[in-house]
């Protein structure tokens, strides 16, 4: 709902847990169970784990002048991609990628905020 009308993200939902020592990890396994609970399972298993929303890129955004950002270079879609989600938060998050050093640790941090 935070998002502004008509924009289109390409991501994935993802589940973090907690490690033994403490980091973060996306477990598949959770977010498949989640998937395929029945729906008062599923709500509880919403609370309990909750799922984050990694966008790694973003192919539209009319409200900004872009109906269609397939087309142009994806630096130019990254940036507007972190320009949309600057204000947005958790539990949608941009994805990591490699020209992003040093991104990972926040993003972990943005995920255990996000958490209940």
């Amino acid at each position: 709902m935070r998002l502004p009308p008509g924009v289109i993200l390409d991501g994935e939902a993802v589940v973090y847990l907690a490690a033994g020592d403490g980091t973060m990890h996306i477990s598949f396994a959770a977010a498949q169970s989640r998937a395929l609970s029945r729906p008062r399972r599923a709500r509880e298993l919403a609370d309990q784990r909750p799922a984050t929303y990694v966008a790694f890129d973003i192919l539209a955004n009319p409200a900004a002048g872009f109906p269609d950002l397939r087309p142009r270079p994806y630096t130019e879609r990254r940036q507007v991609l972190l320009d949309v989600l600057a204000d947005v938060g958790p539990p949608i998050v941009p994805g990591v990628v490699d020209h992003e050093p040093g991104r990972g640790p926040a993003l972990v941090r943005d995920a255990r905020r996000h958490r209940r």
